[in-house]
């Protein structure tokens, strides 16, 4: 059991770090028996936890960072052969063994002491304020690929093990995969027949025709390819007849390309609707060209095969009536009441989870950035932003136009296809959800990013991946929310666990993790929560206690 006393902290952010890193935990009572302490006051001697934390915070921050940008400038720093930001500040921590270090000076951060029973750790900086910015304000471009929440979460992880110190947790993956995989299409176009001698297609002959040459030219494009492109073109004057498949139509080919993996499509709920800004009005070229209402066949033909819909909101995240009125568009069209959304252009505000809460939306997936891949939030779990109560969102982390767009980080198709490969492997480290955002155009003429969408869908089967809707993993860590550690009972040979307000069945595939006690590390202890043996039980609506012999 973890016991946290801080005197100046919220509950609330403390709670949600720990809904994150689901252990036992609970603010210290004076009755508690505690095999961790955090603190952040220096008494370490009055509490006889085997491990104690102490935090300490840059003097006159705590809790206070919810604006646009770091009360200081980040800081890598670097545990082990790990690197991460920080934004809230850090204080220099002088004497014992060096545990955290500042990556380009060595000034030391963190350290460690070991007494007879007893590890002290001495931390400067704090993780739940990083914890609190992270999920407020989002990491700047510069630090985007870190997993840095994730990293704050293995941390502690790796302490409390390098401690020799048994931990029980419920990871966010599921039984015999490593990692979830969502997939998910914002509708911006629906077909090119909706655009006629406009910017957008006008946009598309040139970069069909010319563009597509040069690249080929330089070797970016095969001959395919280009004749794709080209013959696109030829086909326009047959498409706009109603002679020939729309090809900016793509549904029916990504379930193909998808096969059984199911996926979500945000569907915007009026056009010709640009919206407002927080300021005043949007360029028109935001507002889409398709009435959601005339695509009733292939949305019911979507459900039937196991995908989901949701809304691609225009102004669902700053006004609450406009927020109500595009909700109840698409679940008049689909016939269901709990919607998830991501806006459109992802614009969003400090404001935004409130509203789109009151407005009755139960997810929202717009957490991420335009401009390149990447943790905004710095997590790949399914969190509660601050300001909501009910909402939950699910971050964006894969974009294809973030990839492959010029003005961000066209990148050519193998490096976007490594970059991919690189999220795929953190995620296998940390778990949680790899979330894409592959547009409805994307995998047609022109822009041709299909192959490179097929390539990332190998890659995740290859490494483990399960697949799943995003409002069905919204619906998983939901469940691992709700399930409460209502008694641990460690006698020294062996730990007794008891789960309550658990509703979660065998298809769940959530498990229970308990690792053993085992030697308290010396040295480098940084990988520790990577080469530390555990036992994963199979949680079910049968299974609410766990009796485990060390």
């Amino acid at each position: 059991m973890i016991g946290v006393t801080l005197k100046l902290y919220e509950t609330i952010i403390v709670s949600e770090f720990f809904e994150l890193f689901k252990t036992p935990w609970e603010v210290v009572k004076q009755e508690g028996i505690y095999d961790v302490i955090i603190c952040d006051h220096a008494e370490s001697e009055i509490f006889q936890a085997r491990l104690v934390i102490i935090i300490h915070r840059n003097e006159g921050t705590v809790f206070n960072n919810r604006g646009n940008t770091p009360p200081q400038d980040p800081l890598l720093l670097q545990s082990g052969k790990t690197n991460f930001p920080v934004y809230t500040g850090i204080r220099n921590i002088k004497n014992g063994s060096p545990l955290i270090i500042v990556e380009k000076t060595g000034e030391c951060i963190g350290s460690s002491f070991d007494e007879e029973n007893k590890t002290i750790l001495h931390i400067g900086y704090d993780f739940f304020e990083e914890t609190c910015y992270l999920l407020t304000n989002g990491q700047p471009l510069e630090y985007a690929g870190f997993p840095t929440l994730d990293i704050h979460i293995n941390n502690l992880r790796t302490w409390i093990l390098a401690a020799g110190i048994p931990l029980i947790e419920i990871p966010p993956i599921a039984h015999s995969s490593k990692f979830f995989a969502c997939l998910t299409h914002d509708v911006d176009f629906a077909g090119i027949r909706n655009y006629k001698f406009d910017l957008t297609l006008f946009g598309f002959v040139y970069r069909a025709l010319i563009k597509s040459a040069i690249q080929y030219l330089k070797g970016q494009y095969s001959l395919k390819m280009l004749a794709r492109n080209w013959l696109a073109v030829v086909e326009l004057p047959l498409i706009y007849m109603g002679l020939l498949r729309d090809f900016w139509s793509t549904f029916r080919q990504y379930r193909e390309i998808e096969g059984r993996a199911p996926s979500t499509f945000f569907f915007v709920p009026f056009k010709n609707r640009p919206g407002k800004s927080e300021v005043g009005t949007v360029p028109f070229i935001r507002a889409v060209k398709y009435d959601v209402t005339n695509l009733s066949k292939e949305i019911l033909d979507l459900m039937a095969q196991g995908c989901e819909i949701g809304v691609h909101g225009i102004d669902s995240w700053v006004d609450v009536d406009s927020a109500r009125e595009e909700i109840g568009r698409i679940q008049d069209l689909i016939g269901q009441s709990e919607l998830g959304v991501r806006m459109h252009w992802l614009y969003f505000g400090t404001e935004s989870p409130a509203k789109l809460e009151k407005a009755g939306y139960v997810f929202d997936s717009t957490c991420g950035y335009n401009e390149q891949i990447g943790y905004k939030a710095g997590t790949s779990q399914v969190y509660r932003p601050l300001g909501a109560k009910r909402l939950l969102e699910l971050p964006m982390h894969i974009m294809d136009t973030a990839l492959f767009y010029p003005d961000r980080m066209n990148l050519t198709f193998s490096e976007g296809i490594t970059a991919i490969k690189t999220f795929i492997e953190t995620a296998t480290r940390f778990g949680g959800v790899l979330t894409f955002n592959w547009h409805d155009r994307s995998i047609a003429p022109e822009r041709l990013w299909d192959e490179v969408y097929r390539c990332a869908l190998n890659k995740l089967r290859l490494h483990g991946a399960l697949f799943m809707t995003a409002g069905a993993l919204v619906d998983w860590f939901k469940k691992r929310r709700a399930i409460v550690f209502s008694s641990v009972f460690n006698n020294g040979s062996s730990i007794k666990v008891k789960l309550t307000g658990t509703h979660v069945c065998s298809v769940d595939g959530m498990i229970l993790r308990i690792y053993p006690p085992s030697k308290r590390a010396s040295g480098d202890i940084s990988d520790a929560s990577t080469t530390a043996a555990y036992c994963d039980y199979w949680l079910t609506d049968l299974k609410k206690e766990v009796d485990f012999i060390f």
